[in-house]
């Protein structure tokens, strides 16, 4: 208990001397020269010139030319998933099995033309 007391009497003690301090911590504003205000402007526009650079460059790397490889390429891609689903069809109906294995091997060629054709139209950035 009595050292209880003597901590409560010590922090008691002490908070007076905090509160009759100054404080000196706090953030002061700095006086502004007209220097400084002319030189803030400038760097200012800086940064909006590189924004404005670099919202051009995302806007140019979003468009896309039009290629017409990448179109044959699409159609050629609708035309095996075409296949596909009819040599699945042939398998399901009991058509021969010649023909469901004709289809499919024209689905790989064809396959293999539309990668080629997707490699051809890729960008080169």
């Amino acid at each position: 208990m009595e050292t209880e007391t003597r901590s409560a009497r010590f922090v008691s003690e002490a908070e007076p001397a905090k509160r009759d301090q100054p404080e000196t911590n706090k953030a002061r504003p700095m006086p502004t020269k007209p220097e400084d205000s002319a030189a803030d402007a400038r760097v200012e526009q800086l940064l909006v010139e590189i924004r404005d650079r670099l919202d051009l460059l995302t806007r140019d790397r979003r468009h896309v030319e039009f290629s017409v490889a990448r179109l044959v390429a699409s159609l050629v891609q609708a035309l095996v998933i075409g296949l596909l689903l009819a040599a699945i069809a042939d398998w399901l109906f009991s058509a021969p099995f010649s023909a469901a294995i004709l289809k499919l091997a024209f689905a790989a060629v064809l396959q293999l033309a539309a990668l080629t054709a997707f490699i051809l139209a890729r960008d080169s950035r």
